[in-house]
Formats: structure tokens, sequence, C-alpha cells
């Protein structure tokens, strides 16, 4: 998660809700740099951090989740995000 940038993160928003993120607008940006500070502010470890987002966004469930990396073999944490039946790793 560490190396998901400017690019990755367009490319997402724009997959996600049909739209350019560079046309959000300035309220809705607002929000989110709200959001982001808060989350900075309060969360100083990822467990404070998956225990926020669960609160925040409730029906939602957010969890690290141990994970390989293919080329080296390295472990890492994941991201795991669930909500009903559905359920996204990265």
């Amino acid at each position: 998660m560490i190396k998901y940038g400017g690019s990755e993160v367009a490319k997402d928003w724009e997959e996600e809700f049909g739209f350019p993120i560079t046309e959000i607008s300035v309220r809705g940006m607002w929000i989110l740099v709200k959001l982001f500070k808060h989350a900075r502010g309060r969360c100083r470890s990822n467990k404070a951090m998956d225990n926020w987002l669960s609160s925040t966004f409730t029906g939602h469930t957010f969890k690290e989740v141990p994970k390989k990396n293919e080329r080296t073999g390295d472990t890492y944490l994941g991201l795991e995000i669930n909500k009903n039946d559905t359920t996204i790793q990265k």
C-alpha cells in the first residue's frame, strides 16, 4: 500500500466512480482531505487504522493479512476489506 501513488489512485478512482478524480468538487476534496488528516492524527499503527476505519465505515471490516511477494518471496502485511459476502485484498 505504501507504493500506491497518484497514478494508481487516479486509475482506481475513475474505474470505481466513472469520472476522473480531478473532476471532484471542492466540497468533495475538502471531505477527503479532512478524512485523511483525521486518520493521520488518530491512527499511529496499522491496527489503530483498521479499528478506526471499521468504526467509521460501519458494515465494512478492515484487517491486515499476510501476503507474499511473488517475485522476491518476501512476506508483508496487505489489507483485506470485507462487506457482507464481498472481500477484496491488496
